[in-house]
């Protein structure tokens, strides 16, 4: 994925720039100065991205990725859940006891797809799993992007 002209949102690279995201998730960008230097990012400060997908289909609480630890936190880079049946659903994304999203699935596809920009990542509670909650035993498909910090 490439990106032109665009702004990385820590004023860390120029406004005026060239680049992209490696296979790791990393930003190699270069950009023009104000005084017409060249400044090289190799975005090596961002930890590497897991991602994750499946389906679940059981009512209540499913964990998706368990706490990671003392003083850690999940943050979500990207998140895709869609309802895959028939049956009108409600889908809650939770950090451990705290709901983040509220997700209404009336229709078959119905669903939700956020792609944060760096730096702008959901960043989920203190040592807290992600959970989805289902409002019914209803089949839904997910995908997330995310690294632990």
């Amino acid at each position: 994925m490439g990106f032109e002209n665009g702004n990385d949102s820590t004023g860390t690279i120029p406004t005026y720039l060239i680049g992209g995201v490696d296979s790791s998730g990393k930003v190699k960008a270069f950009g023009i100065e104000d005084d017409g230097g060249i400044k090289i990012s190799s975005g090596s400060d961002r930890p590497s991205i897991t991602t994750i997908s499946g389906t679940i289909s059981s009512s209540g609480d499913n964990t998706i990725i368990a706490a990671p630890g003392s003083g850690l936190s999940i943050n979500l880079c990207y998140l895709k859940i869609q309802l895959e049946g028939t049956t009108a659903t409600t889908v809650l994304l939770k950090s451990g006891g705290t709901t983040k999203e509220r997700i209404l699935c009336q229709n078959q596809g119905d669903g939700l797809a956020i792609n944060y920009p760096q730096n702008r990542e959901l960043r989920l509670d203190v040592n807290t799993a992600l959970i989805l909650n289902l409002s019914g035993a209803n089949s839904v498909n997910y995908a997330f992007h995310y690294f632990v910090t």
